[in-house]
């Protein structure tokens, strides 16, 4: 994801605070990236996050889940 962002693996790991080994670890699956941490980088791709608003309907968001 920090490629997309136009950043080297050393700046997407100073921007996150973490070390090049630790982002190395998570590119890898060798660690999980922490929950707080994919969200940002999520966000600053653009992308949607789970449970996020999506369409606008009838004047109101609605969200992709659907309530049973």
């Amino acid at each position: 994801m920090y490629k997309s962002l136009g950043m080297e693996l050393a700046a997407c790991a100073k921007y996150l605070h973490v070390t090049e080994r630790t982002l190395h670890n998570w590119l890898s699956s060798k660690r999980y990236i922490p929950f707080a941490t994919g969200n940002l980088l999520r966000l600053l791709n653009r992308m949607n996050l789970p449970g996020q608003p999506r369409h606008i309907r009838k004047r109101r968001l609605s969200s992709a889940r659907r309530k049973p």
